[in-house]
């Protein structure tokens, strides 16, 4: 038969180790809401980010349809002419816009 003495060494690694895994569970508790944290910010910004990109290429397509439009509007006009190019890229120049030369 076993001594007292080791009956209550025993019982007291069954308490430590009771302890160690208790900590543990809250540890991984703590990792699992970090985890869960984390989770739902990579989602907050894959959302953002794909706004974004189509907004851009809302943009992109706005930008193409102007530019083909000018082109239609510079085909009647001479090509080679600077006023012509500056009308189709800018716009009408409003008097303050001329520099003399």
């Amino acid at each position: 038969m076993r001594p007292l003495s080791c009956w209550l060494a025993a019982s007291g690694k069954w308490r430590q180790a009771a302890k160690d895994m208790k900590n543990c569970d809250h540890h991984i508790a703590d990792l699992c809401k970090q985890l869960t944290s984390c989770n739902a910010f990579v989602e907050k910004a894959k959302k953002a980010l794909t706004d974004w990109q189509r907004d851009l290429e809302m943009k992109t397509q706005q930008l193409e349809i102007k530019m083909c439009n000018k082109k239609e509007d510079m085909h009647g006009e001479n090509p080679t002419s600077p006023q012509a190019l500056t009308h189709a890229l800018c716009g009408p120049l409003q008097p303050s816009q001329v520099q003399m030369v």
